[in-house]
């Protein structure tokens, strides 16, 4: 038998030596997609002026401050990447790459923990398959890909989002409601996926372990405190309560019947989503809270009128939710594989599911 100690090395070779595969699929297929989206530049000129003028503005001395950006955590960080020496479009080239990796083993994190409630998955060994595959359909999936890269907060969004589930689902509050505070931060509109996760998980009729009141009580203060703070900045900064950029989606919100849809049905054709829909006769309540998810998200979307750019990069977290629903969908199956001879059939139906619906993925981008 193995010690501890050995067991621990293996396992921390086997991680570092996923990542480093990951890291180099990511680097790889990112090299096709590399570029820097245009809207990244204001990000860059008000870090650059935060930077040399200690003010967030786009023109130094102009008043009043006009708050063109809607991703505060994003620039700060930006800029003091900037302070280290770094251009912008390299200190976002690197961020970039690094929340993509955060994402892609969180996908791998969420999908072996599996939902709250889930009880015994099925063997060790191949539910870390499940997760495997599902990281290899998110890095096949220029949909993801592209916005590793783009000088945009996409990714880092989406992995604070991500890390927040992650946490929540397995009892941690606290830090859950400090990873959401830091993506509503980078996005603002992260708070649709992270209220819909919640939602899901109370309609869901469990909840992570070690939860009571107190630990409730310090969640809801270390999210709000933060954002509180922030919007009292902003309105002494830019006499607003919200960013300036809002009106443009407040007034956008008149064309959700035509670019909203549109944009939902184009990123769904993309993504070969029609493959993926047998897989709504698997869903129980237990997975309720990815679902809500996707779906606030989706309906958010479509609300705003959608984005001008293509490759849905509003629903870069929908996306990565939904991977990540597949996956759990496809541990769920592998239950009972190794006990009697008729349940060894779930592990085939698992691993064909998860390949017919990687394979269709392939297919459709190969298009």
């Amino acid at each position: 038998m193995s010690s501890p100690d050995a067991t621990d090395r293996r396992i921390w070779i086997a991680r570092s030596v996923g990542l480093l595969v990951a890291a180099i699929a990511l680097l790889a297929h990112r090299s096709v997609w590399s570029f820097t989206c245009d809207d990244a530049y204001i990000s860059f000129r008000y870090a650059r002026n935060l930077l040399e003028v200690g003010a967030l503005t786009f023109d130094p001395g102009h008043t009043p401050a006009v708050e063109g950006y809607t991703n505060f955590l994003w620039v700060v960080m930006l800029a003091a990447g900037m302070a280290l020496g770094g251009t912008p479009e390299v200190v976002a080239s690197i961020m970039g790459l690094a929340a993509g990796l955060a994402v892609v083993g969180l996908v791998f994190a969420l999908v072996v923990r599996g939902p709250v409630g889930s009880g015994a998955r099925g063997p060790l060994i191949l539910v870390r398959a499940c997760g495997a595959l599902c990281v290899v359909m998110l890095l096949s999936t220029p949909l993801f890909v592209v916005w590793t890269s783009s000088g945009l907060e996409t990714s880092l969004a989406t992995a604070l989002i991500l890390a927040a589930v992650v946490a929540g689902t397995s009892g941690r509050l606290r830090f859950a409601a400090i990873l959401s505070a830091l993506a509503v931060l980078t996005r603002p509109d992260a708070v649709v996926p992270l209220a819909g996760a919640a939602l899901g998980v109370l309609a869901s009729g469990t909840r992570p372990a070690q939860v009571d009141r107190r630990a409730l009580l310090h969640a809801a203060l270390l999210f709000t405190i933060p954002l509180l703070v922030h919007l009292c900045w902003r309105r002494w900064v830019y006499d607003a309560w919200l960013p300036h950029t809002w009106e443009v989606k407040r007034h956008g919100a008149s064309l959700a019947s035509s670019h909203g849809v549109e944009y939902l049905r184009v990123w769904a054709r993309d993504l070969g989503l029609m493959w993926w829909l047998p897989l709504i006769a698997l869903l129980r309540r237990r997975h309720l809270s990815l679902v809500i998810a996707v779906v606030a998200s989706a309906a958010y979307v479509v609300s705003v009128g959608g984005d001008f750019m293509a490759y849905g990069r509003f629903l870069q977290t929908a996306l990565v939710l939904l991977v990540s629903l597949v996956g759990w969908l496809a541990v769920d199956l592998s239950r009972g594989v190794g006990g009697r001879a008729w349940t060894r059939w779930r592990g085939l139906v698992t691993l064909l599911l998860l390949v017919t619906v990687l394979g269709a993925n392939a297919f459709t981008m190969l298009a």
